[in-house]
């Protein structure tokens, strides 16, 4: 009866990393996003509307409202186009400006495309990251910045507002 429980034991301790290490969700991220998921989380982010514009200047956490895509005053076309025609699909802007230059993050909750528009033209990402199965927490776009304004533009979303963080990272 001892070997048995021993063996028992012995099977559990050593499946318990390998379990978490498979486990899908938010551990499949290709970098931490465990302080950016607490900051989404969060009930008491302010609530920007589509249009406006972000004080502050390296950090950001709030909740976009977004709108009906075709009454969306984007900067820039969208660089990646709607997957489908329909009046549901939802976007929005907001206007921030960095602190200094240097490589920031965006994050979402949810699904959507990300684009930066700075000094006119689109900016590159620089990499990017996601999962489909961690819950408030969907992708994180990095991209080179300069300290200058910048329109955040969201777009092929189907919710009616998103939870975003803005973040310097280096």
């Amino acid at each position: 009866m001892g070997r048995i429980v021993a063996l028992a034991l012995c099977a559990l301790i050593f499946s318990i990393p390998v379990a978490k290490a498979c486990a899908p969700g938010c551990e499949n991220f290709k970098w931490s996003l465990a302080e950016t998921q607490k900051r989404l989380k969060a009930d008491d982010l302010p609530v920007a509307r589509s249009g406006g514009t972000l004080e502050g200047g390296e950090a950001a956490a709030f909740v976009l409202a977004l709108v009906a895509e075709d009454d969306v005053d984007f900067a820039r076309p969208p660089e990646r186009g709607r997957d489908k025609e329909d009046a549901s699909i939802k976007g929005g802007v907001v206007r921030f400006t960095p602190a200094r230059g240097g490589t920031y993050q965006v994050s979402l909750s949810g699904a959507a495309w990300i684009d930066l528009v700075q000094n006119g033209a689109l900016v590159p990402s620089t990499d990017h990251t996601g999962s489909a199965d961690c819950p408030g927490l969907r992708k994180s776009v990095r991209f080179s910045l300069e300290a200058a304004p910048v329109t955040l533009q969201v777009s092929a979303s189907e919710m009616a507002q998103i939870r975003i963080a803005i973040e310097k990272v280096d």
